[in-house]
């Protein structure tokens, strides 16, 4: 449902929900608009989608029915328009399209559906139902279907889509044509979930004094493109559309389709800071915010993390550290691992934190983190827990560090008797305390949540 909301509503930022586009005189060739979730990743119900723009001449045959043999399995039909395009445009006129008879397909406008009648369809309907049956008649107010013998009627308003039973996607698209024979510039137009994207970033820090400084960063991105070959003008979108924020360009020109393909951003300087960063919860992916022992676990882990002041998109980043960075992020004790300097070189993922970009680095050894998260009450609708966190300093100098802590996503919720009291930014709560040399610094709340 909200990947057909999202593609729903780049058609209508398209301007091709089943409409006929402006006239447009074009030139041969293919744009995509590539659209990502705004996290950055491809699961579930939040796909990525693309919108493929693919202008080219086509030659009609006598016959009136063209053959689209190169469209991908996951292209939406629903979503398809076809045109001509240049100064034959009125000469040509695409009736209709479906996916290969003798195996289905869909249809994208009932009123074209007389084709359709003695083969059994599926009318997927506004309220969510399927009716099935054997067409029978069709007329401006609906169709007739016949359903083991009985006429069954349904109406135009209620239909969301038509396909024939037995639909498989991948097949050959076939389309009614009526218009002169010969060569014809067309445009043919969909929405897919074949295409994406993944950010990848290669991060130069130099520092300028014990933990501030610039980085370098390009940033690239993979195309995701499986069974795509040839030229295409693409643009790049961070976030889904009709999905919370408006999406964000992130690149746009030309590339190559085929095999692994990276296209590069230019580079640009950010400023750039190494923080300490205790951030206790374990995380699972079968976390589930309504759980009462939601992230109850913990870890005593403390990181060095880079933080960048620009918000990047989500992806893997390479980090290389000038010569010294690494030694002057925080004092020899907490440097090495075992003798061994901290890396100048890490690999990882990027987040998005606000209006930043962090990347965790190295683990500390000179600080250790103790985290207690206990559930006191709560019902289906609302959870009481307490939380306590502590960061000792097992080095000889005072160090700087940061407590944070994710809240748990909910309709409303409240911090009690916080102390000292924590800034709340992005959904998480942040101490920023100095640990003293061979000391300890704790913070506790009491949370509150409405589910």
């Amino acid at each position: 449902m909200r990947a057909a909301r999202a593609i729903a509503a780049m058609m209508i930022v398209a301007g091709c929900v089943h409409a006929r586009l402006a006239p447009v005189t074009a030139r041969p060739g293919r744009s995509i608009a590539i659209y990502m979730p705004a996290d950055g990743t491809s699961d579930g119900d939040a796909r990525a989608l693309g919108y493929v723009d693919d202008r080219r001449w086509i030659e009609v045959p006598a016959g009136g029915e063209l053959a689209l043999t190169d469209l991908p399995a996951a292209a939406d039909l629903d979503s398809l328009v076809i045109e001509a395009l240049g100064d034959d445009r009125a000469d040509v006129a695409v009736v209709q399209c479906l996916r290969a008879p003798d195996l289905g397909g869909a249809l994208a406008d009932l009123g074209n559906a007389r084709a359709l009648v003695g083969r059994t369809v599926d009318a997927r309907l506004a309220d969510g139902g399927v009716a099935r049956g054997t067409v029978r008649a069709v007329d401006g107010d609906g169709l007739w279907l016949d359903r083991d013998g009985r006429a069954v009627r349904v109406q135009a308003r209620r239909v969301t889509s038509l396909r024939i039973a037995g639909a498989r996607a991948g097949t050959p698209i076939r389309c009614r044509v009526r218009g002169a024979p010969g060569r014809h510039l067309i445009r043919v137009a969909y929405a897919t979930s074949s295409l994406g994207w993944r950010a990848v970033h290669r991060v130069e820090v130099k520092l300028t004094g014990a933990s501030d400084g610039s980085a370098t960063v390009r940033t690239g991105f993979q195309i995701v493109a499986p069974g795509w070959t040839g030229d295409a003008e693409l643009a790049l979108w961070r976030g889904l559309p009709g999905a919370g924020e408006p999406p964000e360009p992130v690149w746009s020109g030309a590339a190559s389709l085929g095999g692994d393909v990276t296209v590069w951003g230019e580079p640009h300087a950010i400023a750039a800071h190494l923080v300490t960063i205790y951030r206790g919860a374990v995380v699972t992916e079968s976390d589930s915010p309504r759980d009462p022992y939601w992230r109850q676990q913990s870890t005593n882990e403390v990181r060095t993390w880079l933080v960048l002041d620009a918000r990047l998109p989500a992806g893997a980043a390479v980090v290389a550290l000038a010569d010294g960075a690494a030694g002057a992020a925080a004092p020899s004790d907490s440097v090495t691992r075992g003798g061994t300097a901290a890396p100048r070189i890490a690999n990882a993922t990027a987040e998005v934190a606000g209006d930043t970009t962090r990347v965790p680095l190295w683990l500390d050894p000179g600080l250790r983190g103790l985290r207690v998260k206990a559930y006191q009450s709560g019902d289906e609708h609302s959870v009481h827990e307490h939380l306590g966190v502590s960061v000792s300093n097992l080095g000889d100098r005072p160090r700087a560090v940061w407590i944070e802590e994710q809240l748990r996503p909910s309709r409303h919720h409240a911090i009690v008797g916080a102390r000292p009291p924590p800034e709340v930014v992005a959904g998480w709560l942040r101490w920023k305390l100095t640990v003293p040399a061979g000391g300890v610094a704790k913070v506790a709340c009491d949370l509150s949540y409405d589910l």
